[in-house]
């Protein structure tokens, strides 16, 4: 891992909508992550290989010459693999890994190898343990050791259902990015818009608002104000600021957001900024207006067949409807 930036899960997308009611660090003393990694294994009655007699020298060459076409595997944009097969390689490799070193680079990345994987085929408990333990070996001394934690920090992040360590590893991971030269510009843009839902979910309302203001301020200081990259801030900005109750200030940023997608044909962006906007109208009271918007979408998704839209936007104008009509009982 940290040899294609293309393997990249995150991006400037949006996290939240208004609806009807491990540290990566640099470590003094490495432990070695073995123990856990031979519990999971006991548990999935999984063999472990022994640990070859050979020389760290030897045992390196051996190993970087086996990783290597699992890397290009695993890693290169567009190519498809087995899973089950490729883990299999993965483990046969364990014992070479740690002739290297107990906490060796060549360890940390077979378990990070590891850990992608488990997360692709939706394992997130074992994906967390197995990026846990190679960040705990990982002392960020490269650039592609920074680049795993990177991303080993998001997988956690992603992983996670406490915000506090969704939080946590997202401010690791930034701190991560710095020394990581490969790491683009809207990559940490999306790491810090991340960062802003972690602690949306904390219930750190203010914190996230504020994250997302300086967020936007760079975005449109690098791509200008009109540009797409823009949309996702825009949206849980629109958020923050209604579970602040500056619902002005919501209403404003939801239709700076549609303006936007309707520029850039973002039709699903579209749909769901009439949508928000008529939740908004109905909790502001203005329940003609909701109506309006909720028309106002099931026109756009007519107009925009086989997008998947309609039957969403019917679903929600009936919604709408019975929640007024519940709210007159």
């Amino acid at each position: 891992m940290g040899s294609n930036p293309n393997s990249r899960k995150w991006g400037l997308t949006p996290f939240l909508g208004l609806v009807l009611s491990g540290s990566g660090v640099a470590h003094a003393e490495c432990v070695s992550p073995h123990p856990r990694i031979q519990a999971i294994a006991d548990k999935d009655d999984l063999r472990l290989p022994d640990v070859p007699k050979i020389s760290l020298d030897a045992a390196r060459k051996k190993f970087a010459k086996a990783y290597a076409p699992i890397d290009a595997l695993v890693y290169t944009e567009g190519t498809s693999y087995s899973a089950s097969k490729t883990l299999e390689k993965l483990w046969r490799l364990y014992g070479l890994a740690r002739a290297s070193g107990e906490c060796s680079p060549e360890l940390s990345q077979l378990l990070t190898t590891i850990a992608v994987i488990e997360f692709k085929r939706s394992y997130p408990v074992e994906a967390t343990v197995f990026a846990e333990s190679a960040l705990s070996i990982n002392d960020l001394s490269t650039p592609d050791a920074a680049d795993d934690a990177i991303d080993l920090h998001y997988l956690v992040a992603e992983a996670a259902d406490d915000p506090a360590v969704g939080i946590q590893h997202m401010e690791a991971a930034l701190a991560a990015a710095p020394l990581d030269p490969k790491l683009e510009l809207l990559e940490r843009f999306g790491l810090r818009q991340r960062l802003g839902y972690w602690l949306h979910e904390a219930k750190r309302t203010s914190e996230a608002r504020d994250n997302n203001l300086r967020l936007l301020s760079d975005l449109e200081r690098e791509y200008g104000k009109e540009d797409a990259n823009l949309l996702g801030v825009l949206e849980n900005l629109a958020q923050n600021n209604y579970e602040l109750k500056q619902f002005d200030s919501s209403e404003a940023y939801l239709k700076r957001c549609m303006a936007l997608a309707v520029k850039h044909q973002r039709l699903e962006v579209e749909s769901r900024m009439l949508f928000q906007l008529g939740v908004l109208a109905y909790e502001r009271g203005s329940l003609e207006e909701a109506r309006s918007y909720m028309k106002a979408r099931v026109e756009h998704a007519q107009r925009n067949p086989g997008k998947g839209l309609l039957e969403q936007a019917l679903s929600t104008r009936d919604q709408l409807e019975e929640r007024i009509l519940a709210d007159k009982r």
